[in-house]
């Protein structure tokens, strides 16, 4: 797998190119992950995920999702791309489901909490490690701790960016026993929450090491909802300092719901890589995703001008418009708001799996726009 900087744009971000993959694919940034639970699209089948895009993925695998499954995937030796039916794709292995916020204040020097089915579940370095080479990834996240928020105290902080490098060279230390996890890439996590300070000392150490394919800026939120209160005005410092530290030829990703008029200010900002939690969740509220974006004008009624529509609010009830005019997904060509609004005010199980495929194919197309807009700047 090769990272590679095509065009940078001072107003728009930056254009990198993503290859050497599986079939000889080719991706470019900015991109979105296509995040799974438990092996699966939320919502969609193989056969669903086709009516949304049929253009080569990444899916973001977070491991909690498989911490107790670790074993059987183990034993049959084919990793969990091939496992759960999806070998066709890169993966992506995460610690923590982005969509989920997780339980704060579990994380020790020994290392984290993360909460699968069964419960509570306590991992360190070496069990994730051995998880890691049974899984059998594409690229994977180091372990890290990313208990960290605004309103974190800079003992916390200091405290996140100790572990993360304590964690880190054990990582380090122990790599080399793990032969099938010799020449697969790896994505060092940023902690150090809000604290510049703590970012900088944090990328001094995980910039040396050469087999990082690039960072994650983790610790801004606890996951889930909890990104919803991310303020620009607070994340940007952060962010700017940070990344004048790392090296020009890494990938940046920023994981997590984060609303699309943040994407785009990160994404100048220098970020490269999102996952697609924002879009599912919404669509698993009742909501569809309606914003405009690049040259795409929503010439729908007054409706059209909002960046959502919630499908629980009654006047949708006699709405026979499609979700978004001119909208080409399976949902936007064969349903109305009326006959959502309905499946949504039932329960029924066909709401958040059309709602899904209208909002990752907006999203995906949100993405394609900003890609193109960034390749047309000249500066």
């Amino acid at each position: 797998m090769k990272f590679s900087v095509t065009h940078i744009s001072k107003s728009s971000g930056r254009l990198c190119s993503i290859s050497d993959l599986k079939n000889g694919a080719c991706m470019e940034t900015p991109m979105l992950l296509m995040h799974t639970r438990g092996g699966a699209i939320p919502n969609l089948s193989f056969d669903l995920l086709q009516r949304v895009t049929k253009e080569p993925l990444v899916l973001q695998m977070p491991f909690v999702n498989f911490a107790e499954h670790t074993d059987s995937i183990r034993e049959s030796g084919r990793g969990i791309a091939e496992f759960c039916g999806l070998k066709e794709y890169i993966t992506y292995l995460t610690v923590q489901d982005p969509g989920i916020a997780f339980p704060r204040g579990y994380n020790d020097t020994s290392g984290i909490s993360i909460w699968p089915k069964g419960g509570r579940k306590q991992i360190d370095v070496h069990s994730y490690m051995e998880s890691v080479a049974a899984l059998k990834p594409s690229f994977y996240q180091l372990l890290s701790d990313s208990d960290t928020d605004f309103d974190s105290s800079k003992k916390r902080t200091t405290k996140a960016v100790d572990r993360t490098l304590d964690y880190l060279e054990t990582t380090l230390e122990i790599l080399p026993k793990f032969k099938d996890l010799e020449n697969v890439p790896i994505i060092g996590c940023i902690e150090g929450g809000y604290n510049i300070k703590e970012r900088q000392r944090c990328v001094e150490t995980l910039a040396s090491c050469s087999q990082i394919l690039g960072f994650v800026f983790n610790g801004f939120h606890a996951n889930g909802p909890s990104a919803d209160d991310l303020k620009w005005e607070n994340v940007e410092p952060v962010i700017k300092e940070t990344i004048k530290l790392l090296p020009e030829d890494k990938l940046r990703i920023f994981p997590g719901p984060v609303k699309p008029e943040l994407v785009t200010k990160l994404i100048t900002a220098g970020i490269d890589v999102f996952d697609s939690t924002y879009a599912v969740i919404k669509a698993e509220k009742g909501v569809a995703l309606t914003f405009s974006f690049g040259q795409k004008k929503v010439p729908n009624d007054d409706e059209g001008s909002k960046a959502e529509l919630s499908l629980t609010e009654k006047q949708f009830f006699d709405d026979f418009q499609p979700l978004l005019a001119n909208c080409a997904c399976y949902t936007c060509k064969n349903f109305t708001r009326a006959y959502l609004h309905h499946l949504v005010q039932l329960g029924e199980l066909l709401a958040p799996i059309l709602l899904t495929i209208h909002n990752l194919h907006h999203y995906l197309e949100f993405f394609q726009s900003i890609r193109n807009e960034i390749r047309e700047k000249k500066e």
